[in-house]
């Protein structure tokens, strides 16, 4: 489950670099379609995750997946990373849904 958490960023910021920097090419729908499709698999990765993080058990339900240590000091230790509970997972849905809906009925 942990192994796709950052393709909950990776699409939009993609679509986004595409957007940007390919997209006064092309027609305005087509960048429509890259916008909406790259926050709608966001979302479809962040649906895939919550259904996955209820096959769990409920004491089991806090899954933390650390990219990197960014600063090491002593005992000191500052991590990157993603945190996955039942309260990020609902605010990563209301996000990526909202987000989508918006990308598809402003297009």
């Amino acid at each position: 489950m942990t192994s796709y958490i950052w393709l909950i960023p990776f699409f939009p910021m993609v679509g986004f670099l595409i957007n940007a920097s390919i997209g006064v090419k092309f027609k305005r729908s087509w960048i429509h379609f890259v916008a909406s499709a790259a926050v709608g698999l966001a979302f479809l990765c962040t649906l895939l995750i919550f259904i996955d993080l209820l096959k769990l058990e409920p004491s089991a339900r806090h899954i933390e997946n650390v990219l990197f240590d960014w600063i090491i000091a002593g005992k000191f230790k500052t991590e990157i990373g993603f945190l996955i509970d039942p309260l990020s997972v609902v605010m990563a849905l209301v996000v990526t849904g909202v987000s989508f809906m918006i990308h598809i009925y402003s297009g």
